[in-house]
């Protein structure tokens, strides 16, 4: 029930997402399919990869119409892979974009509410780098939804101050298995330990 199973049949002629524009649809059937399976207890982690590092996808987004460039493009803001320019109307292209991909994490955070997961699961999404031109790893969003049980807090911006990404793990390894075992408070690498006390409830 709440799964559009017509659209899920309509896919299994192996056409995934190669289309362009088509991996908005798989990325929502794939959410769909994430929140039923946690609803019924089937499994209790998934992991969803939207797109990859060098993203040919191109998006009939407004301000792509005159470009007509791949996502990755409109990323580096030229058209190239590894090159950075300073093309506007890119950039305004992938301001589009993103509003495209957060209507697509909406969709999923929609099914995770109706099926009463938030206060027993979260969400987390992010990026591989905290933006397309610069490519750095300081300051990469990320957005979680859902307390986790209880243990995470909700509806606050939270400047994480240049914290490792250990501390941001623990806490979320923390909310994920707290009801079944114990966790380590030292997790992978980097300095300090403990959990990220800005998102612990």
């Amino acid at each position: 029930d709440g799964l559009t199973t017509s659209e899920i049949e309509a896919l299994m002629g192996g056409l995934a997402f190669k289309g362009d524009g088509m991996i908005e649809k798989v990325a929502k059937l794939h959410l769909e399919l994430v929140s039923l399976a946690f609803a019924c207890n089937f499994n209790r982690v998934a992991t969803l990869q939207h797109g990859d590092g060098t993203d040919q996808t191109k998006y009939a987004v407004p301000a792509n119409a005159s470009l007509n460039w791949p996502f990755h493009h409109l990323s580096h803001r030229v058209q190239s892979d590894s090159d950075v320019g300073s093309n506007s109307t890119a950039e305004t292209a992938h301001a589009e974009i993103d509003v495209l991909r957060m209507k697509t994490l909406l969709h999923g955070l929609d099914q995770f509410k109706a099926r009463g997961l938030f206060d027993k699961s979260f969400i987390m999404w992010t990026n591989h780098v905290a933006e397309g031109p610069s490519h750095s790893f300081k300051n990469v969003p990320h957005i979680i939804a859902g307390d986790g049980g209880g243990h995470l807090k909700q509806g606050a911006f939270v400047d994480a101050a240049n914290t490792t990404n250990n501390k941001l793990f623990n806490s979320l390894i923390a909310a994920a298995v707290k009801d079944k075992t114990t966790w380590t408070t030292n997790f992978g690498q980097g300095s300090g330990s403990g959990e990220l006390s800005a998102i612990v409830a």
